[in-house]
């Protein structure tokens, strides 16, 4: 079995956006994401909500 949790350069590296994208959509997420030090723990199973987040803010940021 898979790790249950990824950091913020694990889950830019399955997207192929900048970490610093996924930290703001991490940080937005409710329920708050779990730290580590300055390690955000992200659940396997909130992939799908951020893609949800990224495809909204390049939707958004193209309409602009």
């Amino acid at each position: 079995m898979g790790q249950s949790h990824l950091t913020v350069g694990e889950v830019s590296k399955i997207f192929d956006v900048p970490a610093w994208k996924i930290r703001r959509v991490v940080d937005g997420l409710d329920p708050k994401v779990a730290r580590a030090g300055n390690y955000r723990l992200i659940p396997r199973d909130l992939l799908g909500a951020v893609a949800d987040r990224l495809r909204t803010d390049k939707r958004q940021g193209a309409e602009q």
